[in-house]
């Protein structure tokens, strides 16, 4: 995937985030996406995971205010989906 931004942030995203969360996996290691994703250092990939952290949060954010009213709104929305899924780990 070297080479490829998007599919390195879904990647490193999924291998650190997702798939702990949802299937109980451990975190893959950061040496491990380096090679696997085709990045330069594990400071790179530790970088790139900020990146889709970020993105992922803006994009959740953009979702809820489709149908919620106001920055209060969203904001307890969140909040809520947070303690929720913290409830599942």
């Amino acid at each position: 995937m070297p080479g490829n931004e998007p599919g390195r942030r879904v990647g490193v995203f999924e291998c650190r985030l997702l798939a702990p969360a949802l299937e109980g996996t451990d975190p893959v290691d950061y040496g491990e996406l380096v090679r696997r994703f085709g990045l330069q250092s594990p400071s790179q990939a530790s970088n790139v995971l900020v990146t889709a952290k970020r993105m992922y949060a803006r994009t959740l954010r953009g979702v809820v205010a489709e149908y919620s009213g106001d920055a209060a709104e969203i904001e307890a929305e969140i909040g809520d989906l947070h303690r929720i899924l913290a409830r599942q780990t």
